[in-house]
């Protein structure tokens, strides 16, 4: 279950990065309350999926309510933000969305294919020791391919040429 819940929340990382991107570009021009406002809108949509989702769902429900709460609390920054355009979510700059979107899909299957290898666990110590696999593996290969994207870092230099030099 722990692992269908780290599939689930692979998607809200994207979203959560983007936000706080967007948090302090609003926060550089001293602009509070669209920040204040998006992160009250993220808590109202949480609140209501969540007791909404996990009646029928449990805690996978909680997780979709964490990554619809989180995709509002983006669109509303976003939106907001009349200095954006959707092409500038595309281009190779410090937003850069397909590339977080393919370290995400990364994750994703990554978990998905451990899953068939280590999904075994018959006692609690055992699943213990399987979701820190499972979330070892996911943020190893998030960064990873974030690293062989040449994600841009602050100073527009990716992660793979700062590790290079060193």
């Amino acid at each position: 279950m722990a692992s269908e819940v780290l599939m689930i929340v692979a998607w809200t990382i994207p979203l959560y990065a983007l936000s706080t991107f967007l948090i302090k570009s609003y926060h550089s021009q001293k602009n509070m309350k669209v920040p204040l406002r998006a992160a009250l809108l993220s808590l109202l949509v949480n609140l209501v999926c969540s007791l909404t989702l996990m009646s029928a769902y449990g805690v996978i429900g909680l997780a979709w309510a964490n990554l619809l709460a989180a995709l509002a609390q983006f669109i509303f920054l976003y939106c907001k933000n009349p200095d954006l355009s959707w092409p500038s979510l595309l281009r190779n700059n410090q937003i850069c969305l397909p590339k977080i979107f393919t370290a995400a899909c990364g994750m994703f299957f990554s978990i998905q294919l451990i899953r068939v290898f280590f999904d075994t666990a018959t006692n609690k110590l055992e699943s213990l020791l399987q979701l820190s696999v499972f979330i070892l593996v996911g943020a190893f290969v998030y960064f990873l391919v974030l690293m062989l994207l040449k994600f841009p870092l602050t100073g527009g230099k990716h992660l793979l040429s700062v590790i290079s030099k060193n």
